[in-house]
């Protein structure tokens, strides 16, 4: 197996631009950690809406045949 040897600038330039990736995948990731932040309280808040949406002529019901007044 041979090597190629590369210049100091070279290396510097192909340093610099994988530096840039890193940066950038370290930008995007960061953005996504909110985004997912975002996106499971969402979440949480759309079940328990969906629950309580569900779940309230059952509550009334109960409440009503039990004769409790719910105003």
């Amino acid at each position: 197996m041979t090597y190629k040897t590369i210049t100091p600038a070279q290396f510097l330039a192909e340093a610099r631009a994988w530096d840039i990736k890193r940066r950038a995948m370290r930008r995007a990731a960061f953005f996504a950690s909110i985004f997912n932040t975002f996106m499971a309280a969402f979440a949480l808040a759309f079940i328990a809406l969906t629950c309580t949406t569900i779940a309230a002529p059952f509550v009334l019901a109960a409440a009503a045949f039990l004769g409790i007044h719910l105003r």
